[in-house]
């Protein structure tokens, strides 16, 4: 119902689904109410006596209360959760961006030329210093074989070499 709720006899009662092995415990009476932390339960907290009782609505009621207490206090926890895990994303996301502008500028002013490829020898940047060193644009070499770079008979062969490297390391 999500309200509290109580079982004055949970022997005997056919809406208590672990009654089975209470009698031998001496459990005869109890209650139990849920915690919902947003729309969802988060516990079900459930107390029991060894005798059967006529459960008081007021208690019922504070208990109501202190479910709502505690639903609070879990929705709080999860929320400060999400909000450290945020917290390190967002500074892990600023280191990132650092380490990007740091490049970004070794890459900028190196004189030396400096050419990026995938694993299929495709160029995926280049710097400054290689436009210079031959005389082509990032935009044009971009997505070309690095072989637009070499003259022959390492041009012919450079694929090979790649083939080579991924299969064996070496």
């Amino acid at each position: 119902s999500g309200k509290p709720e109580g079982v004055f006899d949970v022997v005997s009662n056919p809406n208590f689904p672990r009654a089975a092995g209470l009698p031998d415990l001496g459990i005869r009476g109890g209650f139990a109410f849920p915690v919902f932390a947003g729309n969802s339960i988060a516990m079900i907290l459930e107390f029991f006596s060894l005798e059967t009782f006529e459960l008081d609505r007021g208690l019922l009621e504070v208990m109501g209360n202190v479910a709502v207490h505690l639903g609070n206090v879990i929705q709080r926890k999860q929320s400060e959760s999400e909000l450290k895990r945020l917290t390190e994303v967002e500074r892990l996301l600023v280191t990132v961006s650092e380490k990007e502008t740091r490049f970004q500028a070794i890459m900028n002013t190196v004189a030396d030329g400096i050419v990026m490829i995938d694993e299929r020898g495709l160029i995926e940047l280049i710097n400054p210093g290689t436009e210079n060193i031959f005389g082509y644009a990032a935009n044009e070499v971009a997505g070309k074989n690095v072989s637009v770079f070499l003259p022959e008979p390492n041009k012919s062969q450079h694929d090979g070499y790649i083939r080579n490297y991924l299969t064996s390391g070496q």
